[in-house]
C-alpha cells in the first residue's frame, strides 16, 4: 500500500499508513523502506544508489535488485554499479551478470565499469565472457586506468601523476 501511494503522489496518505502501522507488528520490508524514502527525499538518483548500497550491506540483493526494478524511469549506472559490486561480495552470479549488462548499456565509454565487470566475471570463471569484454574494450580504444586510492592526497601526486600519463 505504501508504494502504491507513494508511486501516485499520495505521500501524505503514505505517511498516515505508516503511522498506523506503528502500532501494529507488522515490520516494514525493504520495498516499504524504499517507498518512504521515496516520500520523503523525492530522491536524486544519488540516494537510489546510497539505498542500494545499503540493502547490498545487509546481504538483501534481491530486495536491492526489487527496489531498484521499482525505480521511476531508467536507473543510472551509479544504481547497477552498487548491486554489480555487492554481487561480486556475495557471489551472486545471476543477479551479477544482469547487473553488469545493464552498467554496460548505460556506460559503455567508462573503462572502470569494464574492469569490475571483468573482475566479477573472472570470479565466477567465465573465461570465454572476460576475453570477449577486454576485446570489445580494446576494440572501442578504452584503457585501463591507472588509479592509487588517496593519491591525489599525497604530496608528490603532481610528479606521480605526469609519470604516469
Amino acid at each position: 500500500m505504501l508504494s502504491c501511494y507513494v508511486h501516485n503522489g499520495l505521500a501524505n496518505e503514505a505517511f498516515e499508513l505508516l503511522d498506523l502501522m506503528k502500532g501494529t507488528n507488522v515490520e516494514l520490508d525493504t520495498i516499504a523502506l524504499g517507498s518512504i524514502l521515496s516520500a520523503v527525499a523525492k530522491p536524486w538518483p544519488e540516494h537510489y544508489a546510497c539505498f542500494v548500497d545499503l540493502l547490498c550491506r545487509a546481504n538483501h540483493l534481491e530486495a536491492a535488485y526489487e527496489f531498484v526494478n521499482s525505480i521511476e524511469g531508467k536507473p543510472s549506472a551509479e544504481v547497477w554499479c552498487a548491486l554489480l559490486r555487492a554481487c561480486r561480495v556475495y557471489s551472486n552470479k545471476e543477479l551479477g551478470e544482469i547487473s553488469a549488462m545493464k552498467l554496460l548499456e548505460l556506460d559503455p565509454t567508462n573503462p572502470g565499469k569494464y574492469v569490475l565487470i571483468s573482475n566479477v566475471l573472472t570470479a565466477n570463471g567465465k573465461w570465454k565472457d572476460v576475453h570477449e569484454l577486454r576485446m570489445r574494450m580494446k576494440g572501442s580504444g578504452l584503457k585501463k586506468n591507472p588509479d592509487v586510492i588517496g593519491l591525489k592526497s599525497h604530496p608528490e601526486s603532481v610528479k606521480i601523476y605526469r609519470k604516469l600519463d
